[in-house]
């Protein structure tokens, strides 16, 4: 099973799965983390490194941050390099279609690779300007 690793600043992460377990009920085979002000970065970095080896149970781990390059992304990246025995996808700009679309796509057991591609894709289709949707459907009338 997929392990998924939700990295963002502040509490975000944490709201993100509470509105998941919304959606589609308890969880597992997840963490969260989140660096706020006071934290220190290689102490942050020692939390990514030791949830990587934890969630992963052979067949990788979905990393899901906030902001490219910021410090959640970065210092994930650098555990990557460091953990390269593990199969991990890092991706920048979780949303709620996204981090749906990773639990999604572990449950289904798909490969880490295809899941990336479809958690991506999920994310971009899940941002919608209204205005722009309505327009489309009134031409279509």
């Amino acid at each position: 099973m997929l392990g998924i690793l939700v990295i963002t600043h502040g509490g975000m992460s944490q709201g993100l799965i509470n509105a998941v377990e919304l959606v589609r009920g308890k969880q597992k085979n997840y963490k969260t983390l989140s660096i706020y002000h006071e934290d220190s970065i290689e102490e942050f970095s020692e939390k990514i490194h030791g949830a990587i080896i934890g969630l992963n149970e052979g067949e990788g781990v979905i990393i899901l941050t906030d902001l490219l390059s910021a410090t959640p992304y970065n210092q994930a990246a650098i555990n990557m390099r460091r953990l390269s025995h593990i199969q991990c996808r890092l991706i920048s700009g979780v949303n709620l279609p996204m981090l749906l679309a990773a639990f999604n796509e572990r449950d289904s057991g798909q490969e880490i690779e295809l899941a990336a591609e479809h958690i991506i894709a999920a994310a971009a289709e899940g941002i919608k300007d209204f205005t722009v949707e309505l327009n489309n459907k009134m031409k279509d009338k």
